[in-house]
């Protein structure tokens, strides 16, 4: 069967704020669309609560209250209005504005078997938004580290079977897969990765020429 939420290992790291920024992210938007994993994730937040209510307080600098205001106000603020794609409305509202950050990050929009990428931090995790037409696939490939894939419209199949909006996909070095949109709605899906891909076929000979090229 395909592993459709994360496990309770993961909830309880994004709750303990353990977790990189990109799988944080992403295990926040399921959480939002997901209210099995969204109850769990709330309880352990809960008890996190209790254990820092019972822990001995810090007294602050005087006026620090003011200057952690005073620098919330300084921040620039884009007025401009921005109109909202097509594409972004089919994404659910949870996520809608984590993906169009990525979007405008891109100044792209997401086209057939087309990635948008950004880091986050600084080690080499990346958060995607991919979008594939129906019958359209990503081409086989392996990882060298982690992948997780939040689909947030349409669904894909691979070879543990079918993800649809709201299930998250994971993946690691043992997984070789081929995603394919299925018939009807255009597939949106997050993606954040630990490491790049590796691919299959002709694909990946040419991956590997270019990997030597800027050895």
């Amino acid at each position: 069967m395909p592993q459709h939420h994360p496990s309770l290992d993961l909830l309880y790291a994004a709750a303990a704020g353990q977790l990189s920024a990109g799988l944080h992210k992403i295990l926040l938007a399921h959480a939002s669309l997901c209210p099995i994993c969204r109850a769990e994730l709330d309880q352990f937040e809960a008890i996190g609560g209790a254990i820092l209510a019972g822990e001995p307080g810090e007294t602050l600098s005087a006026g620090a209250l003011d200057r952690a205001l005073a620098a919330v106000e300084a921040e620039p603020r884009d007025n401009a209005v921005v109109s909202t794609p097509d594409w972004l409305r089919q994404v659910p509202a949870a996520v809608r504005d984590l993906a169009a950050d990525i979007a405008r990050a891109t100044s792209s929009k997401p086209g057939v078997s087309l990635n948008m990428m950004q880091s986050v931090g600084t080690n080499r995790e990346t958060i995607e938004l991919v979008r594939i037409e129906p019958g359209k696939g990503i081409p086989n490939h392996a990882h060298d580290g982690m992948e997780y894939t939040l689909v947030l419209t349409g669904a894909f199949r691979d070879q543990r079977g079918v993800f649809a909006p709201g299930d998250l996909a994971i993946s690691d070095e043992s997984h070789t897969h081929r995603p394919v949109a299925e018939p009807g709605e255009t597939c949106i899906a997050l993606i954040v990765a630990s490491a790049a891909l590796r691919f299959k076929g002709p694909l990946g000979l040419l991956q590997r020429v270019m990997t030597l090229g800027r050895g």
